[in-house]
């Protein structure tokens, strides 16, 4: 065999392998940079005060039960609003939808 070819299919084995270790580091990366971005880090220092009156939450997209559930744990929970106070509607495909006991 050629040497040359040879050294060749070496460096593309190396590269293969290479790139293969760097799929958990990647992922993680990934995996980290979707957990930065959850609502449950971010979404309640852009929530606005308790307003006077009633507080209405909408939200609609991929996200929207996360959201929806998020501001209602910072309403709720956090700022003790009363339950009475808080109403809103979510809309989002079936597989995106998550579970709140209590959702309003």
């Amino acid at each position: 065999m050629d040497n040359r070819l040879h050294d060749s299919r070496s460096r593309e084995a190396k590269q293969r392998s290479a790139m293969t270790d760097r799929r958990p580091l990647l992922r993680a990366i990934f995996d980290a940079a979707v957990a930065a971005a959850h609502p449950d880090i971010v979404l309640s220092a852009h929530l606005r005060p308790v307003p006077k009156g009633k507080v209405i939450c909408l939200a609609a997209g991929k996200g929207a039960a996360a959201m929806a559930a998020a501001a209602e744990r910072h309403y709720l929970d956090a700022l003790e609003l009363d339950p009475a106070r808080l109403s809103g509607l979510a809309t989002t495909a079936m597989a995106m939808a998550c579970r709140r006991g209590g959702s309003r």
